[in-house]
Formats: C-alpha cells, structure tokens, sequence
C-alpha cells in the first residue's frame, strides 16, 4: 500500500466526531507521543532487561505511523511529500 492510499485508510479507521479541530489535534498529537513512549519502553526492556520486546516495538511503530498520517490529514499534507 502506497502512503497515499494508507492516509485514506487511517481517515476510514478513525474517530471523526470531535468536539472541535483542537480536540482532534490533541488526540493525534497526544496519540504518537504515547506510542513513541511505548517503543522506548519496548527497547529498554529489550536491551537493558534481556526480555524480546521486539514485536511490541514493530506493532508500536505501526501505531506511530498511524497518528503520523492523522496528524498529516489534519493539515491536509500529503505523506508523499
């Protein structure tokens, strides 16, 4: 899937009756800070902890992503870019 197609598909999988624009762009913003939280939890318990968090860090990457083209449609600009 190209990201074009994938900004699509994030507009269809997510939430849309917010309260106002700021609301929606705290989710977003709010949202990837939260999933990067994660993937450093994941590699310090990975590296530092000797537990394999490797799939937690793939999948929160993915998640990561998915509020990177949220935050990219809020302010219509294009992925490809």
């Amino acid at each position: 899937m190209d990201l074009k197609k994938y900004q699509e598909f994030c507009k269809e999988t997510a939430k849309n009756d917010f309260e106002s624009r700021t609301e929606e762009i705290m989710t977003w913003g709010l949202g990837i800070s939260g999933e990067a939280g994660d993937i450093a939890g994941c590699i310090k318990k990975t590296f530092a902890h000797d537990k394999d968090q490797k799939e937690g860090i793939k999948e929160n990457i993915g998640d990561t992503l998915w509020y990177t083209a949220m935050i990219c449609n809020f302010f219509n600009w294009d992925m490809d870019e």
